[in-house]
């Protein structure tokens, strides 16, 4: 008999024990057993006050798993549970609250329950309460402190996201002491877990060797992985990698490729960078209007890069027609998320002369926090308001301050306009050595006009000294740059033999090169090249075609030389009205020789009614301009009271004026002259 009870309550045991084994969730989602039936095990179970069977069917609830969906059943039940201590259930019990599902949500109820339930020590609750502060929430400022305390909890039950957040803080040093070795364990660990946000990171710690050795092919692993599983900064590094050649052949059209995948999943700095490639055409086809789309899509997600780009677009007019509008609101968005780069463009922006919203007072405001902050270009234009007081009240010092530190800063404009104010003495003063300084360090800079203007100077003797080797060297500088202006000047060195050799046939090929773009004095000189048959063969009709293109850009020295063609019949008819014509007009621009020729004319009636006043006017002019020619004919005039009241003392002083520089005649004419008054 006894025996028999023992087998009756061995038997009973087997059987209460099965029914608690047939309360499994685990049962019911896997398949191994109908979920109906582990529903009522565990309802039965439940019933007869078995607080595991409360909880696993407050699951069973919200899952839909052997009966249909019902949140408030299952919150009750979980509400049972906790009555018997279930800590479980006041995990799920806070994501309820979290959620909403079941209860009204609230954030502080959810923390309330998980944070008991961590207390108890339970690890999915430690998680969600250090994830709760890991970052900012409707719970309130963040406290990573606090987040790392309960992650590190849950990390050392071996839970798998909490490694990862972990990790985080780690690598970055929040809320504990940074650890990049101990960030990459972490990283390990979640990422043999399947974590794909530690997959990257552990490949960006192989990427950039912290806490542990740099292995760029580890990381292309990494990488492809956490990509491979839908991270999208993951996707961004593969193109960073690809783009830049780190650890992989450089491969623009993959690097591409990989930054459209994470700009489509928005990834803004995956959109700022695709919106460069489109613009510059590297990887992909330039497309200004892929640019601009890319651009738009991660400035409206505050990327100040983005904001940057898009705005500078609008304000260079970049495949369309400009817009300032767009640019400054871009621009003032970028520069109120802290890229200073946007101060430096809106100083450019609002000091533009081509644009209507163009306000100086405005420009103040943004190029000086520019150039406060070391911008070359701020710097400039802020000198600029200073000296030409626009926007500010005129303040010489404070002009050469800002442009001073704009060329220490690199500015080549405020290089150049430093040796303009320091060549011209404007407001400092004239001072060509310094002048000299500044157009050397932009001609160092490869400035092609200060090559130029550097040349002039050494030629002239400037304040440097006159120096033909100088001169020539940084002539030939521009020169090769095509500046027109230091080919002529440097084709004059060799026309003349000055600092080496003379060299016809350079000085015809440099003069010519000048002359097709257009300059005047080249054109001229080589005019008188051909004229005269030096290093070219002897050519009237093609000097009189270069003579005439000089002239007709109003060079006077070539109106002249083209007005002695028609007045000896040179290579042309002789014709005293068309010399006159070139005449007339290069003496209007003031050139004493054209003068004296106009004057001839008017004397001798060649072309023109003969009129002795006007003769004598021209001479005049001429001959204050020290033209011995004019002296000689005007103190003749004098002399001989033509078209003048006579005058012997104005003649003799004339005449003697024109001797003094060897002219022959006024000699001839002096003598004859004798005591004669």
């Amino acid at each position: 008999m006894k025996s028999k009870l023992l087998a009756g309550a061995a038997t009973a045991f087997i059987s209460c024990c099965a029914m608690a084994a047939e309360c499994s969730i685990t049962d019911a989602q896997s398949g191994n057993a109908d979920p109906a039936e582990v529903f009522k095990a565990c309802e039965k179970a439940a019933e007869n006050y078995d607080y595991e069977a409360r909880n696993t069917l407050g699951k069973l609830y919200a899952q839909g798993l052997g009966i249909g969906q019902d949140y408030k059943k299952a919150v009750y039940w979980w509400g049972e549970a906790i009555r018997g201590g279930n800590v479980e259930a006041l995990y799920h019990y806070g994501n309820a609250y979290a959620l909403g599902l079941g209860v009204r949500q609230d954030i502080y109820s959810a923390r309330e329950f998980w944070s008991k339930a961590a207390e108890r020590g339970y690890a999915d609750a430690q998680f969600e309460m250090g994830k709760l502060y890991f970052s900012d929430s409707k719970i309130g400022r963040r406290d990573v402190s606090f987040s790392a305390k309960w992650l590190e909890k849950a990390a050392e039950q071996g839970h798998t996201e909490a490694e990862y957040y972990l990790g985080l803080l780690y690598e970055k040093g929040e809320g504990v002491s940074q650890n990049s070795e101990k960030a990459v364990k972490l990283f390990m660990d979640a990422a043999e877990k399947g974590i794909a946000g530690a997959e990257f990171h552990l490949g960006l710690a192989y990427f950039t060797g912290k806490g542990v050795r740099h292995d760029s092919a580890g990381a292309l692993k990494l990488f492809r992985q956490a990509a491979e599983h839908g991270v999208a900064e993951a996707m961004y590094h593969l193109g960073i990698m690809y783009l830049a050649g780190a650890g992989v052949e450089k491969n623009t059209e993959e690097a591409a490729g990989w930054f459209r995948k994470a700009a489509e999943k928005g990834f803004a700095m995956a959109q700022y960078t695709l919106a460069c490639l489109y613009e510059k055409g590297e990887g992909v086809s330039q497309d200004y209007a892929e640019a601009e789309k890319w651009y738009l899509r991660a400035a409206e997600q505050g990327l100040s890069v983005a904001e940057m780009g898009l705005g500078s677009m609008y304000f260079r007019g970049t495949g369309k027609e400009r817009n300032y509008k767009e640019a400054v609101r871009w621009l003032e968005k970028a520069a109120e998320h802290g890229t200073d780069a946007a101060k430096d463009a809106l100083c450019s922006v609002y000091t533009d002369t081509t644009w209507e919203g163009l306000s100086y007072t405005k420009a103040e405001k943004w190029c000086r926090e520019g150039a406060e902050l070391g911008f070359a270009d701020s710097q400039n234009h802020l000198a600029w308001m200073y000296y030409n007081g626009k926007g500010v009240n005129y303040q010489q010092y404070n002009a050469i301050h800002w442009y001073e530190e704009a060329a220490k800063n690199g500015s080549v404009d405020a290089m150049m306009s430093l040796a303009g104010i320091y060549y011209e003495g404007r407001g400092v003063g004239q001072d060509y050595r310094a002048a000299a300084g500044w157009y050397e360090k932009a001609a160092e800079k490869g400035n092609a006009d200060a090559m130029l203007r550097l040349a002039d100077m050494y030629y002239e003797g400037q304040g440097t000294g006159q120096n033909y080797l100088a001169a020539a060297g940084w002539y030939e500088k521009a020169a090769e740059l095509g500046i027109a202006d230091a080919q002529n000047g440097l084709g004059w060195m060799y026309l003349n033999g000055e600092g080496f050799g003379q060299d016809y046939g350079k000085a015809s090929q440099l003069f010519r090169k000048a002359a097709d773009q257009g300059n005047p004095k080249a054109q001229h000189n080589l005019g008188n090249m051909y004229f005269d048959g030096l290093g070219v063969g002897q050519d009237y009709a093609e000097a009189e075609k270069l003579f005439r293109k000089a002239a007709e850009q109003e060079y006077p020295e070539a109106q002249v030389n083209l007005g002695n063609m028609y007045f000896f019949g040179k290579g042309v008819g002789q014709d005293y009205t068309e010399a006159g014509k070139w005449y007339s007009r290069a003496a209007h621009h003031g050139l004493g020789a054209a003068q004296a020729y106009l004057g001839l004319l008017y004397e001798k009636g060649y072309g023109v009614s003969q009129d002795y006043e006007e003769a004598a006017r021209w001479y005049q002019r001429a001959a204050d301009q020290g033209v011995p020619e004019a002296q000689c004919q005007l103190g003749a005039m004098y002399w001989n009271g033509d078209g003048v009241p006579r005058n012997v003392s104005k003649a003799r002083s004339l005449l003697q004026k024109a001797a003094d520089q060897g002219y022959k005649e006024a000699n001839r004419l002096l003598d004859a002259m004798g005591g004669a008054y």
